[in-house]
């Protein structure tokens, strides 16, 4: 016993107390950005000063077991830092010169920056990309009025340990195994093994606004997402526009995925298209008009690089749905557009249309009956093969089809007529679009790709297709279009990180 009357056990309450208290004032947000940050980022390096420092180095000991490419600024093997790398530096009083000058030589050289403090407003947080806000004294708040039990810094630097070991714990739970060895990793968007022969790849729409330059959205698809397969999205090249504009933007489309490895295996109508009633609108010229478009389309799909196009038809207003007459009237239209459209994309040089199911009982096909009793009227009457595009969030809306909807009937109703799959999360009570994690999402995407393989559909395309509200922060449509593709990647390909020395 101390002369202060402290014991062994008594200290250790009030240290681990003040501990407790720091890390339940950081909100769960703040881990999950940091994951987010460092499983963006092609290569992490590391940096602290003093006894921050070697709370850093023990986190780039954690992500260097996790497979991730991590360095400690400093080392005689740490590599330059470049574009897609991620600068992690501690600054906890918030001012350090050797921290400040860091920063500025990686935002130079095109990297991000995530400072760790526990003084937010300061020089060197100001200056970072991302701020993780760690509340716990520093040797700054040491000679306040009110200091803690813990001395000078020591609290920080606890907290950071800690902390830094509960987001590689959450990085391991999220990603793939923890591997306890040293390996010299490479990028984790690379780093993968496949368990089963699952087709996965993304629809653009999450590139819309945004990643508009065909390099910009090539390189993050292939660099950070480390996909190969890609829909393309007629809302980043409308097939209205003169051809003599047209044209050089589909062969930049081209390039790109020429450039970075990617295989365009078709062309989707997009988000403005389904605005309109198109194939089923109520005046035959907006039909004519959306001919017109589909062709326009078709050109474009071939300029890129596709064979195959598609996405939902139209949809009849509510006078002509209410209307048996009309109704069947639209529907034998819709049959005579689909056989031209056919032709032409023949004549374009695709082989295949893609005709998406819905879930507005306005449109054609909105049913698994519908949909097999419409290929059945196509028969015989197109030049190419004609199959369903199947979106889980459309097959699954529970307000259409029940709260008994599940997958298994579209999968053996429809069979090898559907063409590929559009992969979202939901709640099946609207068309929601959500990427993972999302609290409000309900889909089992792993369940779903038992359901696939059952039906020995492993083969069909299924594409990632996330909608984002156009107000929302770039980087947020950035971290989460990451973590949803990666969710899929494990959940729905089987995929699974390894080490490079299991390789």
């Amino acid at each position: 016993m101390g002369g202060n009357g402290h014991t062994l056990h008594s200290m250790a309450h009030s240290a681990l107390s003040e501990v407790s208290a720091a890390l339940g004032r950081v909100p769960d947000e703040t881990a999950e950005r940091m994951c987010a940050e460092i499983l963006l980022a092609r290569r992490i390096a590391c940096y602290g000063v003093g006894r921050e420092g070697l709370m850093v180095k023990a986190l780039a000991m954690r992500l260097m077991h996790l497979g991730l490419d991590a360095h400690v600024v400093g080392d005689m093997t740490a590599p330059p830092i470049g574009n897609g790398d991620l600068l992690l530096v501690s600054a906890g009083p918030g001012s350090f010169s050797t921290v400040l000058a860091l920063l500025g030589v990686a935002r130079e050289a095109g990297a991000r920056t995530m400072v760790v403090t526990a003084q937010p407003a300061e020089p060197v947080p100001r200056c970072a990309d991302v701020v993780i806000h760690l509340p716990a004294q520093t040797m700054a708040d040491d000679r306040t009025a009110s200091p803690g039990f813990l001395p000078m810094g020591s609290l920080y630097e606890i907290v950071q340990l800690v902390f830094f070991d509960l987001v590689a714990i959450l990085l391991r739970e999220k990603w793939g195994s923890y591997r306890s060895r040293c390996a010299r990793a490479t990028p984790i968007s690379s780093n993968w093994r496949k368990e089963h022969d699952m087709n996965l790849g993304i629809n653009l729409s999450f590139a819309i606004k945004r990643w508009v330059e065909p390099p910009a959205w090539a390189r993050f698809v292939r660099e950070t997402l480390g996909l190969e397969l890609v829909q393309f999205t007629y809302d980043l090249l409308d097939p209205w526009w003169p051809k003599a504009s047209r044209r050089p933007l589909a062969a930049e489309v081209r390039k790109a995925a020429k450039d970075w490895g990617l295989h365009i295996e078709s062309a989707f109508s997009g988000l403005a298209n389904y605005c309109f009633d198109g194939l089923l609108h109520p005046d035959p010229a907006g039909r004519i008009a959306s001919l017109e478009w589909w062709k326009r389309a078709f050109d474009v799909a071939a300029e890129i690089g596709a064979k195959a196009s598609g996405g939902p038809l139209g949809g009849m207003s509510i006078s002509d749905a209410s209307s048996p007459k009309r109704r069947e009237q639209r529907y034998r239209d819709l049959l005579d557009a689909v056989a031209e459209l056919a032709e032409a994309a023949r004549g374009a040089g695709l082989d295949r249309l893609q005709v998406e199911c819905t879930p507005l009982a306005r449109e054609v096909p909105h049913t698994v009956d519908q949909a097999k009793a419409f290929l059945h009227d196509l028969e015989g009457r197109c030049a190419v093969e004609v199959k369903l595009l199947v979106d889980i969030g459309h097959a699954l809306y529970q307000p259409l089809f029940g709260s008994g909807a599940r997958m298994p009937s579209w999968l053996y109703g429809l069979g090898d007529s559907i063409g590929a799959f559009h992969l979202q999360n939901t709640d099946f009570q609207s068309d929601s679009h959500w990427g993972w994690p999302d609290r409000r999402g309900l889909f089992d995407v792993a369940g779903f790709a038992s359901e696939v393989r059952a039906a020995g559909l492993e083969d069909v395309p299924a594409f990632v297709e996330i909608i984002y509200p156009f107000e929302l922060a770039d980087e947020e449509v950035r971290q989460n279009i990451t973590s949803t593709v990666m969710h899929c990647r494990r959940e729905y390909a089987g995929e699974v990180l390894y080490s490079v020395q299991e390789a």
